[in-house]
């Protein structure tokens, strides 16, 4: 189950998003998050515990508590089997994660960390999944009010010259030549670079290719186009350096992919999937699986 959630008006600039997901048995099974180039906070609550893993069956068991997911290179996947569990994810402006929580984005690159003890936040309301809106409203006011307070704790919180470069890789999908970004904003290839890699935790190349590759996704599952279109439209040499990106971060070609669903690409969206647009962000459904992309 998916819920779109609104945002305090005085958060806006700092989250892009928030939404809820509830995992069990019953709703969904699986959450795929893949990348995308933003930094997410997710606060988990309910009975028993989950699981996440990368595209490469790295596993760990979890309680609740709150957890931060750095710049991905690969999708991550969240689980859980019997269990009902709750979560509100807020997506973070890159730009501003380090200054707000006093956290390396180096530290936390392709990581899921558990932060409780950066927010103090009372995990006793945490044992039992939410049971009507009312709850979910009060566990969501109750997480914003916390996320306000440890902003406001801030003298000085800076977007500077980084949201213009974020934004002009965004317009261009990611298919930029670095170089000429950096002349686009008036600034040294090197300067640049530092930049990137001291903010975000990445450098402004590999940032580019995670929106790439996340655009190219985006056409993947909303689009009947071949493989081969999508791979020269998102601006790769060809068809097979998409392909190899794909298994980079999927752990499986796209036709393995769409295989291990049942499914074919290429002649229109699969009936079984349901593709959504929305004010959380894209994502389609495969049974009781969930891809937010």
């Amino acid at each position: 189950m998916e819920t779109n959630l609104p945002l305090q008006i005085s958060l806006q600039p700092y989250l892009l998003k928030a939404y809820h997901f509830k995992l069990g048995l019953k709703f969904i099974s699986l959450l795929n998050a893949i990348p995308k180039g933003n930094i997410f906070l997710f606060f988990i609550w309910g009975k028993g515990t989950w699981d996440h893993r990368k595209a490469h069956n790295y596993k760990i068991n979890n309680p609740g508590g709150i957890y931060v997911l750095g710049q991905q290179f690969e999708i991550f996947k969240f689980s859980t089997n019997y269990d009902e569990l709750d979560i509100i994810g807020f997506e973070l402006n890159p730009i501003v994660f380090q200054q707000v929580f006093g956290i390396s984005t180096n530290s936390i690159v392709n990581e899921m960390v558990c932060i409780n003890d950066k927010l103090s936040l009372d995990l006793v309301e945490t044992n039992n999944p939410v049971s009507g809106e009312v709850t979910l409203a009060n566990q969501l006011k109750k997480f914003e009010n916390l996320l306000w307070k440890k902003i406001q704790t801030k003298s000085h919180i800076t977007f500077d010259d980084l949201n213009q470069a974020i934004s002009i890789i965004d317009f261009y999908g990611g298919n930029i030549c670095i170089k000429n970004l950096a002349e686009m904003l008036q600034m040294g290839t090197r300067s640049l670079e530092r930049r990137f890699h001291t903010v975000l935790g990445v450098t402004p190349k590999t940032y580019s290719k995670i929106i790439q590759f996340n655009n190219a996704f985006r056409m993947m599952v909303q689009t009947n186009r071949k493989i081969v279109e999508i791979a020269h439209e998102a601006g790769y040499y060809d068809q097979a350096h998409f392909v190899n990106h794909f298994r980079k971060i999927c752990g499986m070609c796209p036709s393995q992919f769409w295989a291990e669903r049942n499914l074919t690409h290429g002649n229109g969206i699969p009936k079984k999937i349901r593709t959504k647009n929305n004010r959380v962000g894209n994502t389609f459904y495969y049974e009781n699986q969930l891809y937010f992309y």
